[in-house]
């Protein structure tokens, strides 16, 4: 059997330019990639726009109608399901009224397709008491997502619920978030938690005291079996984690995900916490940071294992390796900056960024959990937070989704994912990808159309 690589799992990078000698070139992981998108200026956001329109709607928005009309009695989940597309559609029309009216879709439209497709969510849901916590694969997840579409519906209809009512729903799943047996971000506390500081915004004063309480004990209780564990199997990281028996390092399952989330709970916990605390808690944290720098192969642009302790490092996906890896240490970075931190954990990043940008282009499909578009969000964080080459990132960014619209849609593409229409495998996270870059794009270039700097954001892993 013939044992995969990175090389065999992507497509070859066609904006990486052969300027190094072929002994060089033999050196890959040990050098810069030299590319053709650093130093260019941006594309022009209306012809690119123009670009993905056609994308959009050839294969995206008939496909996602299809799915509306097709999906009855299928996955509920946000992760593969029903409330992941209604998700999709309540995030277009909060932040991208613009894109939706040059595919020929409105907000509201959206609204009501959105709402529809949680409401059959919510009548397909199966109760269980084990996953129910999950935010991408169980009730905290429908939940969520209700929260954030009652929050854009009050504008359209003024009979829907106000999103502040809804926060208890997701509060009274804290005991089972509590007591469950996972840490990660998949199924267990990590994604609780981000659910909770997702719809903290939402929250009037009487509820948000008690979303803080919430992030309070959910992230002490990570951070006690973290260290619990630690000592259990001798690790040399402050925080260490197992998931059905194996450790894990990425962002689906392992610490890259739990600490990119405790990293985006910190803000919630300065004015709540005594500095002794705090102070633990950030030992805790870049004692962890500094652990995980350590475990990347093939320095300085390798990627990473999926595992502690193991040398296999052939899936360069945002689920499993350095794309996951990308958004902690940017977290980290924006954390720590005005500390002795330096610059370190923003160059992790870039170096990190080399890796995906030679083996990101991955032919398992668009989406987001292992697809090119989860992979390509990497430098829309890239360029949010590098300041000084955010130009760079972004072309990168765009030159990923300009990859998508050349490859055999017509053919296989698409149906490679186990769940096609998806926000997590398939087209749903794919289309929200886009809008986001459309979106960024038009920002830079100063296209914003009077709105606030647009802060693009991986779905349900980072913050906007």
């Amino acid at each position: 059997m013939i044992r995969p690589t990175k090389e065999t799992r992507c497509f070859k990078n066609p904006n990486i330019l052969p300027t190094a000698s072929s002994a060089q070139r033999a050196l890959t992981t040990t050098m810069p990639l030299t590319d053709d998108t650093a130093n260019s200026n941006l594309p022009d956001p209306a012809i690119f726009e123009q670009q993905m329109q056609k994308y959009l709607h050839k294969y995206l928005i008939p496909h996602l109608d299809n799915e509306i009309r097709q999906t009855r009695g299928a996955d509920s989940s946000v992760y593969t399901g029903a409330a992941g597309i209604a998700y999709t559609f309540a995030q277009l029309s909060l932040h991208h009224p613009t894109v939706l009216t040059s595919v020929n879709l409105s907000a509201k439209k959206c609204f009501e397709i959105s709402r529809k497709k949680l409401e059959e969510a919510e009548k397909e849901y199966v109760s269980s008491s084990d996953i129910a916590c999950s935010l991408l694969c169980g009730r905290a997840g429908l939940i969520c997502t209700k929260i954030m579409l009652s929050a854009g519906m009050e504008c359209h209809d003024e009979t829907s619920q106000p999103p502040d009512k809804i926060v208890p729903e997701y509060l009274s799943l804290l005991n089972g978030a509590l007591e469950c047996d996972s840490d990660e971000w998949l199924y267990g506390r990590a994604g609780y938690l981000h659910g909770l500081l997702a719809i903290r915004p939402y929250s009037d004063t009487n509820t948000k005291a008690l979303v803080d309480g919430a992030i309070d004990k959910i992230v002490r209780r990570i951070i006690v079996s973290g260290t619990s564990y630690a000592r259990r199997c001798g690790s040399r990281s402050p925080l260490m984690y197992q998931w059905y028996g194996e450790e894990y390092l990425g962002a689906a399952h392992g610490v890259f995900g739990i600490v990119q989330q405790l990293l985006l709970a910190r803000p919630a916990l300065v004015c709540v916490w005594p500095h002794n605390d705090l102070a633990d808690f950030d030992k805790l944290v870049r004692g962890t940071l500094d652990y995980l720098q350590d475990q990347q192969i093939d320095k300085p642009f390798g990627n990473y294992p999926p595992c502690r302790g193991e040398k296999d490092d052939h899936l360069v996906h945002f689920c499993h390796g350095a794309p996951g890896a990308v958004f902690t240490f940017l977290s980290a970075h924006s954390t720590y900056s005005d500390t002795n931190a330096d610059d370190r954990y923003l160059n992790m990043a870039c170096d990190l960024a080399e890796c995906i940008w030679r083996y990101g282009l991955l032919r398992k499909g668009p989406g987001l959990c292992h697809g090119i578009a989860g992979n390509a969000y990497c430098f829309l964080a890239l360029q949010r937070e590098d300041h000084s080459n955010s130009r760079k990132w972004i072309r990168r960014a765009a030159a990923m989704a300009s990859f998508m619209d050349t490859l055999p849609q017509d053919k296989d593409w698409l149906l490679r994912p186990d769940h096609p229409m998806s926000l997590f495998e398939g087209l749903s996270g794919t289309v929200l990808f886009l809008a986001d870059l459309i979106s960024a794009l038009r920002g830079m270039g100063g296209d914003s159309e009077g709105q606030p700097p647009f802060s693009p954001s991986f779905p349900l892993y980072e913050l906007p």
